[in-house]
Protein backbone atom coordinates (compact mmCIF):
# COMPACT_ATOMS: atom_id res chain seq x y z
CA UNK A 1 0.00 0.00 0.00
CA UNK A 2 1.45 3.36 -1.00
CA UNK A 3 0.82 6.41 1.13
CA UNK A 4 2.01 9.99 1.17
CA UNK A 5 5.14 10.37 3.27
CA UNK A 6 5.84 13.51 5.28
CA UNK A 7 8.54 15.86 4.09
CA UNK A 8 10.22 15.21 7.42
CA UNK A 9 11.04 11.63 6.45
CA UNK A 10 12.32 12.53 3.00
CA UNK A 11 14.63 15.25 4.27
CA UNK A 12 16.27 12.82 6.70
CA UNK A 13 17.50 10.71 3.82
CA UNK A 14 18.63 13.42 1.43
CA UNK A 15 21.97 12.16 0.21
CA UNK A 16 24.92 14.24 1.26
CA UNK A 17 26.76 15.58 -1.76
CA UNK A 18 30.07 17.35 -2.15
CA UNK A 19 29.56 21.07 -1.67
CA UNK A 20 32.73 22.05 -3.47
CA UNK A 21 32.17 24.12 -6.59
CA UNK A 22 33.52 22.22 -9.62
CA UNK A 23 36.06 23.80 -11.94
CA UNK A 24 34.83 24.73 -15.40
CA UNK A 25 36.93 24.80 -18.56
CA UNK A 26 36.53 27.13 -21.53
CA UNK A 27 36.98 24.26 -24.02
CA UNK A 28 36.78 20.44 -23.74
CA UNK A 29 39.85 18.82 -22.22
CA UNK A 30 42.47 17.56 -22.84
CA UNK A 31 42.69 20.17 -25.57
CA UNK A 32 43.96 18.89 -28.91
CA UNK A 33 42.98 15.26 -28.19
CA UNK A 34 40.40 13.68 -30.49
CA UNK A 35 36.98 12.65 -29.24
CA UNK A 36 36.22 8.97 -28.75
CA UNK A 37 33.34 7.68 -30.87
CA UNK A 38 32.16 5.45 -28.03
CA UNK A 39 33.11 4.60 -24.46
CA UNK A 40 35.88 1.96 -24.57
CA UNK A 41 34.60 -1.55 -23.90
CA UNK A 42 36.85 -2.15 -20.89
CA UNK A 43 35.02 0.66 -19.04
CA UNK A 44 31.58 -0.74 -19.77
CA UNK A 45 29.60 -2.55 -17.09
CA UNK A 46 28.05 -1.96 -13.68
CA UNK A 47 30.11 -0.47 -10.85
CA UNK A 48 29.08 -0.11 -7.21
CA UNK A 49 30.58 2.45 -4.88
CA UNK A 50 33.03 1.26 -2.24
CA UNK A 51 32.35 2.91 1.12
CA UNK A 52 34.07 2.90 4.49
CA UNK A 53 31.07 1.24 6.09
CA UNK A 54 29.93 4.49 7.72
CA UNK A 55 28.36 6.08 4.65
CA UNK A 56 24.56 6.21 4.49
CA UNK A 57 24.56 6.53 0.69
CA UNK A 58 25.81 4.21 -2.05
CA UNK A 59 26.13 5.10 -5.73
CA UNK A 60 25.91 2.67 -8.66
CA UNK A 61 27.19 3.47 -12.16
CA UNK A 62 26.07 1.70 -15.32
CA UNK A 63 28.33 2.37 -18.30
CA UNK A 64 27.45 1.41 -21.87
CA UNK A 65 29.07 2.33 -25.16
CA UNK A 66 27.06 5.57 -25.27
CA UNK A 67 25.84 6.38 -21.75
CA UNK A 68 26.90 6.70 -18.13
CA UNK A 69 23.99 6.55 -15.67
CA UNK A 70 24.06 6.88 -11.90
CA UNK A 71 21.61 5.78 -9.23
CA UNK A 72 21.88 6.36 -5.50
CA UNK A 73 20.65 4.26 -2.60
CA UNK A 74 20.53 5.85 0.85
CA UNK A 75 19.81 4.44 4.29
CA UNK A 76 19.13 5.95 7.69
CA UNK A 77 17.88 4.95 11.15
CA UNK A 78 15.71 7.18 13.30
CA UNK A 79 14.90 6.78 16.99
CA UNK A 80 11.36 8.02 17.64
CA UNK A 81 12.28 8.98 21.20
CA UNK A 82 14.72 11.54 19.79
CA UNK A 83 12.24 13.57 17.71
CA UNK A 84 9.90 16.38 18.67
CA UNK A 85 6.27 15.67 19.52
CA UNK A 86 4.91 17.26 16.32
CA UNK A 87 7.28 15.21 14.15
CA UNK A 88 6.47 12.08 16.16
CA UNK A 89 2.75 12.55 15.37
CA UNK A 90 3.54 12.84 11.64
CA UNK A 91 5.52 9.62 11.71
CA UNK A 92 2.85 7.83 13.74
CA UNK A 93 0.23 8.90 11.18
CA UNK A 94 2.30 7.24 8.44
CA UNK A 95 2.64 4.05 10.49
CA UNK A 96 -1.12 3.97 11.14
CA UNK A 97 -1.81 3.69 7.40
CA UNK A 98 0.40 0.60 6.97
CA UNK A 99 -1.08 -2.90 7.26
CA UNK A 100 2.32 -4.43 8.10
CA UNK A 101 4.53 -1.62 9.43
CA UNK A 102 7.22 -4.09 10.56
CA UNK A 103 7.94 -4.86 6.88
CA UNK A 104 9.51 -2.48 4.29
CA UNK A 105 6.68 -0.36 2.83
CA UNK A 106 6.81 2.01 -0.11
CA UNK A 107 5.61 5.37 1.18
CA UNK A 108 6.73 7.55 -1.72
CA UNK A 109 7.20 6.73 -5.39
CA UNK A 110 7.43 9.76 -7.62
CA UNK A 111 9.86 12.14 -9.30
CA UNK A 112 12.36 9.37 -9.83
CA UNK A 113 12.66 8.47 -6.14
CA UNK A 114 11.30 5.51 -4.17
CA UNK A 115 11.16 5.81 -0.37
CA UNK A 116 10.54 2.79 1.87
CA UNK A 117 10.01 2.80 5.62
CA UNK A 118 10.07 -0.03 8.17
CA UNK A 119 9.14 0.21 11.87
CA UNK A 120 10.76 -1.82 14.62
CA UNK A 121 9.72 -0.73 18.10
CA UNK A 122 11.17 2.73 18.72
CA UNK A 123 13.24 2.55 15.53
CA UNK A 124 12.36 3.65 12.00
CA UNK A 125 14.44 2.22 9.14
CA UNK A 126 14.47 4.40 6.03
CA UNK A 127 15.66 3.68 2.49
CA UNK A 128 15.67 5.99 -0.54
CA UNK A 129 16.38 4.68 -4.02
CA UNK A 130 16.89 7.18 -6.82
CA UNK A 131 16.12 5.90 -10.30
CA UNK A 132 19.06 6.07 -12.75
CA UNK A 133 20.04 9.55 -13.88
CA UNK A 134 22.09 10.09 -17.05
CA UNK A 135 25.32 11.90 -16.20
CA UNK A 136 26.90 11.51 -19.62
CA UNK A 137 25.61 10.91 -23.13
CA UNK A 138 27.94 10.62 -26.13
CA UNK A 139 25.60 12.80 -28.20
CA UNK A 140 26.59 16.46 -27.92
CA UNK A 141 29.28 15.84 -25.31
CA UNK A 142 32.96 14.95 -25.45
CA UNK A 143 34.90 12.00 -24.07
CA UNK A 144 38.65 11.90 -24.57
CA UNK A 145 41.35 9.41 -23.63
CA UNK A 146 44.82 10.30 -22.43
CA UNK A 147 47.39 8.11 -20.69
CA UNK A 148 44.84 5.28 -20.38
CA UNK A 149 42.34 7.52 -18.58
CA UNK A 150 39.03 8.92 -19.76
CA UNK A 151 38.09 12.58 -19.47
CA UNK A 152 34.34 13.05 -19.62
CA UNK A 153 33.28 16.57 -20.70
CA UNK A 154 29.70 17.65 -19.97
CA UNK A 155 28.31 21.11 -20.83
CA UNK A 156 27.75 23.82 -18.24
CA UNK A 157 26.25 26.79 -20.07
CA UNK A 158 28.88 27.58 -22.74
CA UNK A 159 31.66 25.98 -20.67
CA UNK A 160 32.59 22.42 -19.64
CA UNK A 161 32.79 20.36 -16.48
CA UNK A 162 34.97 17.28 -16.36
CA UNK A 163 35.12 13.89 -14.69
CA UNK A 164 38.30 11.83 -14.81
CA UNK A 165 37.83 8.05 -14.98
CA UNK A 166 40.65 5.67 -14.11
CA UNK A 167 40.21 1.89 -14.38
CA UNK A 168 42.53 -0.52 -12.58
CA UNK A 169 41.42 -4.08 -13.20
CA UNK A 170 37.88 -4.16 -11.72
CA UNK A 171 38.24 -0.95 -9.71
CA UNK A 172 37.01 2.33 -11.17
CA UNK A 173 37.94 5.74 -9.78
CA UNK A 174 35.73 8.70 -10.68
CA UNK A 175 37.52 11.94 -9.93
CA UNK A 176 35.88 15.39 -9.84
CA UNK A 177 37.21 18.91 -9.44
CA UNK A 178 36.61 21.34 -6.59
CA UNK A 179 38.11 24.18 -4.58
CA UNK A 180 41.57 22.64 -4.21
CA UNK A 181 41.81 22.19 -7.98
CA UNK A 182 40.79 25.81 -8.56
CA UNK A 183 43.54 26.97 -6.17
CA UNK A 184 46.10 24.74 -7.88
CA UNK A 185 45.22 25.93 -11.39
CA UNK A 186 45.12 29.59 -10.35
CA UNK A 187 48.58 29.32 -8.80
CA UNK A 188 49.91 27.43 -11.82
CA UNK A 189 48.60 30.08 -14.22
CA UNK A 190 49.79 33.01 -12.10
CA UNK A 191 46.30 34.25 -11.28
CA UNK A 192 45.39 35.97 -8.04
CA UNK A 193 41.71 35.02 -8.32
CA UNK A 194 39.95 31.68 -8.16
CA UNK A 195 37.03 32.13 -10.55
CA UNK A 196 36.80 28.39 -11.25
CA UNK A 197 37.07 28.98 -15.04
CA UNK A 198 40.25 27.97 -16.87
CA UNK A 199 41.90 27.19 -20.17
CA UNK A 200 45.28 25.67 -19.32
CA UNK A 201 48.03 25.28 -21.87
CA UNK A 202 49.15 21.74 -22.69
CA UNK A 203 52.15 21.96 -20.30
CA UNK A 204 49.90 23.37 -17.55
CA UNK A 205 47.35 20.60 -18.09
CA UNK A 206 50.09 17.97 -17.93
CA UNK A 207 51.41 19.45 -14.69
CA UNK A 208 47.88 19.69 -13.25
CA UNK A 209 47.29 15.98 -13.87
CA UNK A 210 50.76 14.98 -12.63
CA UNK A 211 50.21 16.86 -9.37
CA UNK A 212 46.94 15.06 -8.66
CA UNK A 213 44.32 17.18 -10.39
CA UNK A 214 40.69 16.10 -9.86
CA UNK A 215 41.15 15.68 -6.13
CA UNK A 216 37.64 14.56 -5.17
CA UNK A 217 37.53 10.80 -5.69
CA UNK A 218 34.79 8.16 -5.55
CA UNK A 219 35.87 4.53 -5.74
CA UNK A 220 33.77 1.83 -7.43
CA UNK A 221 34.15 -1.92 -7.96
CA UNK A 222 32.78 -3.85 -10.93
CA UNK A 223 29.65 -5.90 -10.23
CA UNK A 224 29.96 -9.46 -11.50
CA UNK A 225 26.68 -11.24 -12.18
Amino acid sequence: MQVAVSAFLVVLLAAKSCSDTPVRFEVPQPEGVRDEKSIPKKYQGEFREVTNGKSAAISTLVITSQLVTESNESFDTLLLSSVKEKERKEIDSVRATLKEPWKPNVVEDKKGTVVTVQFSGDTVLLRVLDRPDTIFDMEGNHIRQQARELFVNTPDSIYWRLRRLTLRKDTLFMRRTGELDAISLSKMMGRADTLYLFRPTKPQWKKFIKEGGFRYVTKYVRVRR
